[in-house]
């Protein structure tokens, strides 16, 4: 399995997004722009994924569009077709396609969505978002007890990314 050997250096990526997201409270485009277009490339060349990363480049194009109704149709009719092309690309088109919107109405920021484009461009398995999610219920949670409003969201993805990649290596032992 190709992740396996990928899984590192996407950790290290994440860990050093965390550390500077906690540090400076934003990410430099380069941190999260280049990894993103290396995740496309890897996804088209290893997994002929070029329906999903159409579409993710699409989405992030059209991020600016104005006003937010014409992106929003806009950003629908490109996951029916994307759809309709690759019908294989279903949950892929529809976990980018849900991390856009959070992005676009404001729930997460930018940065976080690119991040976890490049995790699910390059891991390709849904399960990863499942363990993100998971991380992120208990960072909620935690952020209540210890009374904070806000934890950077780069710490689950760490988190719930580290999980996946731990869940591989135990499975691959196994």
């Amino acid at each position: 399995m190709l992740e396996l050997t990928l899984l590192p250096s996407l950790l290290i990526w994440l860990l050093v997004s965390m550390v500077y997201d906690l540090r400076y409270r934003e990410l430099p485009a380069k941190l999260t722009l280049i990894p993103l277009a290396l995740a496309g490339i890897y996804a088209l060349f290893v997994h002929g994924a070029w329906v999903s990363v159409g579409f993710a480049a699409a989405l992030i194009l059209i991020s600016d569009l104005e006003p937010r109704p014409r992106r929003l149709l806009f950003a629908e009719v490109m996951a029916a077709f994307a759809v309709i092309f690759e019908p294989a690309a279903f949950v892929q088109i529809i976990i980018l396609l849900t991390i856009w919107l959070l992005w676009d109405f404001g729930v997460m920021g930018g940065a976080d969505a690119k991040l976890l484009f490049v995790i699910g461009l390059t891991i390709q398995q849904p399960v990863v978002f499942v363990m993100i999610a998971l991380a992120g219920g208990i960072q909620g949670l935690a952020a209540l007890l210890v009374h904070r409003k806000e934890i950077p969201f780069v710490v689950a993805i760490f988190a719930g990314a580290a999980l996946f990649a731990l869940d591989q290596l135990v499975l691959k032992i196994l």
